[in-house]
Order: C-alpha cells, then structure tokens, then sequence
C-alpha cells in the first residue's frame, strides 16, 4: 500500500464499463509484463536492447449476485453474443483525504477464465475474473507514447 505524507491510499471506486452499462466491482489488480530483446556484438556483455512489447493483463473480483447482469451485459456487447468476445473498460478511482485523486484506466479487457468456487459462510459469494488487457493508463500516464496505438 502506498504512503504519502504518513497517509495511505484507500479503496474509492472500482467501475466496469460494458457499453452503457456500469458495475461497481469488489477488487481489481493489474499490472504490465515487459519483455526486452537484446543484443550481444560477440561479446558476453549485453550491447543494446529493444523497447520490447507489453503485455498488460488483470483480475477482477465481484459478488456472485452480480454476475448475471455483468455476463448478460458482456453477451449484448459482444459482436458474436458470446461474453467471452465482448471488450470492456475498467475505471480504478482511489484517494485519500487531503490527497489528489488517482484514476487508472484498462481498456480492451476481456475475460480470460472464471474463478467461482465458494464455501460456506457468512460472506457473500465472490467470483474471480482474470483479464487480458489492451492498454493500462495509470492516473493519466501511458507505458509507451506509440503514435500507432
């Protein structure tokens, strides 16, 4: 967890965007994988590398009751009416008071696996969603500026 002037971030907002339908999710996780090519010049020292390509994905986790609605909405988006074709945008907002307000973005998610497994208990039913992810923009900031992308 991050800590500013002796604060530390709190959990805000987590949104899932599916056409215009909206849904608040329990948690969110995201990161970039970045692979390097590189070169030698007949030496063992390492002479150059590449910019390399990234290779971002994520999970989202939410409540089994919600997953209706977000698979319904996921089958309406998609071209061929299959949710595991559909394509949507995750907004993470988080602050903390007296901190500015950070806002990532994920765009290009879909659904690579469903987790559900559930146990007995007092909580509600949760199921896990692993993504791959196009683009990760953290609070505004892009990996690579491509003119392309």
């Amino acid at each position: 967890m991050a800590t500013i002037d002796t604060r530390t971030y709190d959990f805000s907002d987590i949104r899932v965007r599916v056409g215009q339908t909206t849904f608040k999710v329990l948690a969110v996780s995201y990161k970039f994988n970045r692979t390097l090519g590189k070169g030698r010049d007949n030496t063992p020292k390492k002479s150059y590398r590449t910019r390399g390509f990234i290779d971002p994905d994520g999970e989202l986790r939410m409540y089994l009751h919600d997953r209706k609605d977000f698979l319904a909405a996921l089958e309406a988006a998609s071209s061929t009416g299959a949710y595991g074709d559909a394509e949507f945008e995750v907004t993470a907002t988080y602050g903390t008071d007296g901190q500015p307000t950070v806002t990532d973005i994920l765009t290009g998610c879909t659904l690579m696996d469903v987790d559900s497994g559930h146990e007995a208990g007092e909580d509600p039913l949760e199921v896990t969603y692993p993504m791959d992810v196009m683009d990760i923009e953290l609070d505004g900031k892009r990996f690579f500026n491509d003119p392309s992308v």
